[in-house]
């Protein structure tokens, strides 16, 4: 047969007769989206279906080419075997669906003159297949955490209650000495209680009271209440004020709890004394705070664990007091980041106004 364009159009456009206009086929106009292309890739038929997944009309598909909607090196169409493959979203102009196409050669003669393609919508097989495999993840992640947890719990808890039930048995042989043993005794229930506490915070939060907030107040009472501390341990505080708009709407109690722990653990981190720097500025439409202290920073590989539970440097630490924060922060739609580095550590929050 001679090599010539026109000629094989004409002989796919009988093909596509001989398709649609036959009592018997294997396909449906009316819910099945195929097409027939020539070996330039240029539609020489398209069901009324393709629609929906190309979002061109037969008519409008007719006047296109394959490649228009899929890249030349995706699939060769000269290739005399079937094929099969799928189109991942973005290779329609809608970029919204996924397709499986199942293309067969179409011969006259025995020579190669086009393709016929059959389409199949995947797109939510897809989704429920990644929600599936989604959902899979985040319970074995939950199960994992929740069993590290677990393990940290008993091993905190366990401490102290191996020494409450040392000194109960040394108080039960030496009275004499009962009232030494007692405040060890005491000072381990307080330990085990405020475990308990602040795992209840991660467990179960308590009901956030949002209110109209003045960041601006909440810096100065924050600040004023951790100065005694800051000026046992010579650490100067200053302030650098840059808010245009001081408004937040957030659980007053909760904000404060955060301040006071970063401000608290600037101070502990500065053994020799220093400087604490408090920042806020709007930024787009939220309020940023810094917390900037110029200690010896923290190590990488104790920054990578800070917020794991029970991870802590500090003697008498728990290792939930950056985990609550970042948790309250995040429940006011907020961030939370810490960057430290040889000259310090900066912790910064970003609460949106709503």
């Amino acid at each position: 047969m001679p090599n010539n364009k026109r000629i094989k159009d004409l002989l796919l456009r009988e093909y596509v007769d001989s398709l649609t206009g036959s009592r018997f086929s294997i396909v449906s106009d009316e819910t099945d989206a195929y097409f027939v292309v020539d070996l330039q890739g240029d539609f020489i038929f398209a069901s009324p279906c393709c629609k929906q997944l190309f979002g061109r009309s037969s008519s409008e598909l007719t006047g296109m080419n394959l490649y228009d909607f899929l890249p030349s090196g995706k699939i060769s169409i000269a290739q005399e075997t079937a094929q099969s493959f799928e189109l991942p979203a973005g290779m329609q102009p809608n970029g919204q669906a996924e397709v499986s196409m199942l293309m067969f050669p179409i011969f006259y003669h025995r020579e190669l003159i086009g393709k016929f393609v059959l389409l199949n919508d995947i797109t939510n097989l897809n989704r429920i297949e990644t929600q599936n495999n989604l959902e899979q993840s985040i319970l074995s992640e939950k199960l994992t955490a929740a069993g590290h947890l677990a393990a940290g719990i008993a091993h905190e808890i366990r401490n102290p209650i191996t020494a409450i039930k040392g000194f109960l048995k040394l108080m039960k042989g030496n009275r004499a000495d009962a009232d030494r043993f007692y405040d060890v005794v005491f000072g381990e229930i307080n330990r085990i209680e405020v475990i308990i506490t602040e795992l209840l915070l991660l467990a179960k939060p308590s009901q956030i009271k949002m209110e109209r907030l003045n960041v601006r107040t909440l810096l100065d009472q924050t600040t004023k209440l951790m100065e005694p501390q800051a000026l046992l341990r010579s650490v100067e505080i200053s302030r650098h004020d840059g808010l245009r708009n001081p408004e937040i709407f957030a659980d007053e109690n909760q904000i404060k709890q955060v301040l006071i722990n970063l401000m608290k653990n600037a101070i502990e981190a500065m053994a020799d004394g220093g400087a604490l720097r408090i920042e806020a500025e709007n930024i787009d439409d939220a309020v940023r705070i810094r917390v900037v202290d110029n200690g010896p920073g923290i190590p990488e590989d104790v920054l990578g664990r800070i917020g794991e539970p029970f991870f802590t440097t500090k003697e008498g630490g728990t290792g939930l007091g950056v985990l609550v924060s970042k948790q309250i922060i995040e429940n006011h739609l907020g961030r939370f980041a810490i960057q430290s580095g040889k000259d310090g550590t900066c912790v910064e929050i970003v609460l949106p106004q709503i």
